[in-house]
């Protein structure tokens, strides 16, 4: 697995914390609502790790996640120029992989773009490269 790829990454907690990497010390850190923001004013960093992707999914409306996912997909090209990589921690089980990855009961599909095109999924990590 390799968290520097284009792409989007949901990883959980656990199994992102038993990864050491030099490279990470240059990531910026930040939380999904933040990380929407940056994106709308086109400020969004390479290498970004976002925290709180299980709790917006879990505790927002449906109407929510949807204008979090046009404004991911808005994005995707901004993204693309700079070879952006999106880390999404949660701190709980990714669900029903590989048929519908999901997150407290509600498919990472609702949000993440692309999401038939998983390069690459294990027990606790997801991958979605940015085509």
């Amino acid at each position: 697995m390799d968290l520097r790829k284009r792409g989007f990454h949901v990883i959980e907690g656990q199994k992102f914390g038993d990864i050491h990497d030099e490279d990470f010390t240059l990531i910026h850190k930040t939380s999904i609502i933040n990380l929407l923001r940056l994106i709308e004013t086109n400020s969004h960093q390479k290498l970004t790790i976002v925290e709180g992707l299980d709790r917006f999914l879990k505790y927002s409306t449906d109407e929510a996640i949807e204008q979090a996912r046009k404004v991911l997909n808005t994005g995707i090209t901004d993204m693309l120029a700079i070879d952006a990589s999106l880390i999404f921690v949660v701190e709980c089980d990714i669900e029903r992989i590989p048929d519908n990855p999901s997150i407290h009961d509600r498919p990472l599909a609702m949000i993440l773009p692309r999401p038939h095109d998983i390069g690459s999924m294990e027990p606790g990590y997801l991958y979605y490269p940015i085509m």
